[in-house]
């Protein structure tokens, strides 16, 4: 499954072929990830023309997508890798103080 993805609000969609009117890096920025926050400070879900606008670009909700897709391959990949990067933040922190 070829899929970019786009989460809002627990929904998932697929914006790939989506030309956003404020320019397409405006979309690009956020594939892959959960980006209800940004899209809630440009957009009010009152603002029903723009809601209506996406739906057709949505795939489901977030618990309804295989676990296959590249997008959770990645988050997969970026939660395996965090607790080096704190252990990497640690030794710097150490580093710092006993070098200093």
């Amino acid at each position: 499954m070829d899929q970019d993805l786009w989460i809002i609000n627990k929904k998932a969609y697929d914006f790939k072929n989506f030309s956003h009117p404020g320019g397409d890096g405006i979309i690009a920025n956020c594939k892959d990830m959960d980006c209800t926050d940004i899209f809630l400070s440009h957009h009010s879900f009152a603002e029903k023309n723009t809601m209506n606008r996406i739906k057709k670009y949505y795939i489901g909700s977030v618990g309804d997508i295989s676990n296959d897709t590249p997008f959770f391959q990645k988050l997969k990949s970026i939660n395996d890798a965090f607790p080096y990067f704190i252990w990497g933040v640690v030794a710097l922190v150490l580093s710092y103080y006993i070098f200093m």
